[in-house]
């Protein structure tokens, strides 16, 4: 997992090389004008643009993926994203090739909170637990525009 801000997002071109100086462009041309959907960056790269309203924490909604990298960044407002590692942890949808994602149960302890937005931005490796769209602020609810740059591991 990376967390950084976006001032620091050439330190960790060697995560993708062959990808990053264009999820770079693509991520300053979103943070100017984006609107929701899905947008092509490079072979095995693309972009989710979605816009929604943060939410409580549904504990069975702990993500992780195995073909692909999450850049997750909120050009508007702020969301907090709970992160854990799965290995001891229930499976409440077992993985799906085809949706490159499985859904655990998330347990109380040994998390981290990340919250994004502010030029703030994280980064989850292929089978690295979170839990994105979360309040962030005093718990209350907070329309977000968010960028999920997702690249196939064979990127990496």
């Amino acid at each position: 997992m990376i967390y950084d801000s976006f001032a620091n997002f050439d330190r960790y071109r060697e995560v993708a090389p062959a990808v990053w100086d264009k999820v770079k462009s693509f991520l300053i041309k979103a943070s100017q004008s984006a609107s929701p959907g899905k947008f092509p960056i490079a072979d095995n790269c693309f972009a989710n643009v979605a816009e929604y309203e943060t939410a409580e924490l549904n504990p069975d909604k702990l993500e992780a993926h195995e073909d692909y990298l999450d850049i997750q960044i909120t050009l508007r407002g702020r969301e907090a994203i709970v992160c854990r590692d799965t290995a001891d942890l229930e499976t409440v949808i077992p993985y799906s090739k085809e949706k490159d994602i499985a859904f655990y149960r998330l347990l109380p302890g040994n998390t981290t909170t990340l919250v994004i937005g502010d030029g703030r931005f994280a980064v989850f490796y292929p089978g690295e637990g979170h839990l994105p769209g979360l309040q962030a602020d005093a718990g209350l609810p907070q329309r977000v525009l968010k960028v999920i740059v997702k690249i196939h591991r064979s990127c990496l």
